[in-house]
């Protein structure tokens, strides 16, 4: 029904139209979908920075890996 990406107003349309609940009206629920709407976006956000660490963090032994390995033939020689 929502996705992470849909906006507060969005989801107020949706729960108006849908299921006929006033948002506007219900403050509390207003509330609740504000808080919802801020999670989201705060668990993506989370989402996003640990990707961001595992990427620099694979990207630093791949590097290394290849240092190593020129390394290794540069002493060879």
């Amino acid at each position: 029904m929502f996705t992470a990406k849909m906006s507060q107003e969005e989801k107020k349309k949706i729960l108006k139209e849908d299921f006929d609940i006033d948002t506007e009206a219900e403050k509390e629920i207003g509330e609740e979908l504000e808080q919802m709407c801020n999670l989201s976006e705060a668990i993506e956000q989370k989402g996003v920075e640990k990707g961001v660490e595992k990427g620099v963090e694979k990207g630093v032994e791949k590097g290394v890996e290849k240092g190593e390995g020129y390394l290794l033939h540069w002493l060879k020689d």
